[in-house]
């Protein structure tokens, strides 16, 4: 090693994989096959064989509780690859260096594969949840990098099967808490292996050097093509600058001046940067309060177009104050989500309303009440305010025939009584607080003061597929699992699990993060209950989502009514003619 500090760059990136290439089933321009046979493959598994090992056992519980043959799942393999929500596999690529500081050869070369070797050989045992199918170290191109190609697992899922693949749920199972759009758990998990990268770095004696993305997996005639051209185009003019101004073509000239342009034009920009970076950091910061989910995520999208910095905090976002008008102007702008078909809107009405309703005949009274058209007959049918048809009952699917929706609405309280019986008997004065959120919710959605989320859209919604009371449910298990009867406990608790995990080993450390985010889950909950905030966030975000539904329709009546007097004036006219 030189005497001379090191400096490498490192390179984590995801891709969408191609195990045939990674495998050198077939071979690209930039491999050199001389070196093929040097490559290190740690894990070559077939990914069908691996989804049967892992998920056979949570799909033949999941298919024995299906009512239905089409709900069925025959192949999850399939399922999975044909369906949009998921995809098979996820690959990343990791490099140290480029091709010029760790090219064949090079001084870095063997040490590159050793620290790739050593991030490799650890990397399952911190993603317990990334089950690896297929691993290779590729030495046969123009730097020494892997491919890691897995399959994210998450486990204990109360939907759906109970263990499925999904890449956001098995990162957050491995500690990873999102905490806002800017720093998702994807981009929480990535920056956690970063510092894994930057630490293997360290501990061999390196810097690491920061680069910008996506440049460091070029080929090395790609990369040689693009610092050469660069290169060569500098030492030209500076070479023309050198010759005697007499003795330069009118070309020349025009190349030097056009390299003056060029240099004005990046002080520019860089001057107002920093105009810009001045007005940022001497800017007060103002609170937006927005309680509706899906119009915080519009506002945050909007803000990012526009490149203004923010801070999220819960229900508020912090914003300079000279954007208070870009805000104002996105929240007048913001319009819900509006994607569900008629039939879809129909049937979760009906789930709604069959809570409120004493037969299936007073079901029928309360949709008229609220403006349905009911046509009874051999089969009822109804028709919506907003559709232009009659819908037959029985063929909005599954549990909403007569018979079904009749039943139904027989066992409309079996739900609450029994959440009512486990706060009456069995709750301790920790977990009360928890019940009586959720029997208060219960009664908002059932006075339609609130519009309850599905956890599983797939499915009819009822209390046991609402995920306000989902989180609240999780929240109580939380402190069943911990055996937490008192707050005082809960917030030993926390800080405890902090205090490990600073000082706890590696092969420890993601099932303490896991405890430790269930725990300030349960602790942000109970704040907000006891301080009265839970509630009254629902109702102020329903009042958003509604403001935002009748804007739309009010500004069709006031255009109607600034258009009323044109042609009314213009009939005047004839007349008077």
């Amino acid at each position: 090693m030189s005497g001379t500090t090191k400096h490498l760059s490192i390179s984590f990136r995801s891709d969408d994989g191609c195990i045939e290439h990674n495998n050198r089933d077939f071979f690209t321009d930039n491999v050199d096959r001389s070196r093929t046979g040097d490559n290190i493959t740690y894990v070559k598994k077939d990914l069908h064989e691996l989804y049967r090992e892992i998920f056979d056992k949570a799909l033949a519980e999941y298919n024995e509780k299906q009512t239905r043959s089409d709900r069925m799942i025959n192949d999850y393999y399939e399922h999975i690859r044909q369906g949009k929500k998921e995809k098979l596999f996820q690959e990343i690529i990791v490099m140290f260096g480029n091709c010029e500081d760790c090219c064949v050869g090079s001084e870095n070369w063997e040490i590159a594969k050793k620290m790739l070797d050593e991030y490799m050989r650890d990397f399952e045992k911190r993603n317990p949840n990334l089950k690896v199918f297929n691993a290779v170290m590729h030495l046969d191109e123009a730097t020494p990098h892997l491919h890691i190609n897995f399959v994210p697992v998450c486990y204990g899922q109360k939907q759906g099967l109970s263990t499925r693949v999904s890449m956001k749920r098995a990162i957050q199972q491995m500690g990873f808490t999102a905490n806002g759009k800017k720093e998702t758990e994807a981009i929480l998990w990535g920056n956690s292996e970063r510092k894994k990268l930057t630490e293997i770095l360290n501990n061999n004696h390196i810097i690491r050097r920061v680069v910008g993305a996506y440049h460091d997996h070029k080929s090395l005639n790609e990369f040689k093509q693009l610092s050469n051209a660069i290169k060569e185009a500098n030492a030209h003019i500076t070479a023309l600058k050198k010759k005697n101004a007499v003795n330069l073509s009118e070309g020349e000239v025009e190349e030097i001046l056009n390299q003056n342009d060029y240099l004005r034009e990046v002080i520019e920009k860089q001057n107002n940067e920093l105009k810009r970076l001045h007005a940022i950091s001497a800017a007060k910061f103002l609170p937006v309060e927005i309680y509706n989910d899906e119009k915080r995520q519009y506002i945050l999208d909007q803000l990012e177009k526009v490149n203004c910095p923010f801070v999220e905090e819960n229900n508020t976002i912090y914003i300079p104050e000279h954007y208070e008008q870009s805000v104002k102007k996105a929240l007048a702008a913001f319009k819900t989500m509006n994607n569900v078909t008629v039939r879809d809107r129909l049937k979760f009405f009906i789930d709604r309303l069959l809570y409120s309703a004493n037969s299936f005949e007073h079901l029928l009274e309360l949709l008229k009440q609220h403006g349905y058209n009911i046509k009874s007959g051999k089969y009822t049918a109804v028709k919506p305010p907003y559709a232009q048809r009659f819908m037959r009952l029985r063929s909005l699917g599954e549990g909403y025939s007569e018979f079904e929706l009749k039943r139904r609405i027989e066992r409309r309280n079996e739900v609450p009584d029994e959440f009512k019986r486990m706060e009456d008997h069995y709750a301790d004065e920790l977990q009360k607080p928890f019940y009586y959120a959720i029997s208060t919710n219960i009664t908002l959605v059932r006075t339609f003061r609130i519009t309850p989320t599905k956890n599983d859209q797939n499915e009819a919604y009822s209390f046991l597929n609402d995920s306000t009371i989902e989180s609240l449910c999780d929240c109580l298990k939380t402190l069943s699992d911990f055996n937490i009867t008192t707050s005082g406990q809960l917030y030993k608790l926390s800080a405890d699990l902090q205090e490990r995990i600073e000082n706890c080993a590696d092969d420890e450390r993601v099932e303490l993060k896991i405890q430790y985010a269930r725990i300030s889950s349960a602790i942000r909950t109970y704040e907000a209950i006891s301080e009265g905030n839970y509630i009254d966030n629902l109702i102020r975000a329903e009042k958003e989502r509604t403001e935002a539904l009748t804007r739309p329709e009010e500004r069709a009546k006031d255009n109607a009514a600034e258009q009323q007097p044109k042609t009314t004036q213009t009939i005047n006219r004839k007349h008077r003619k």
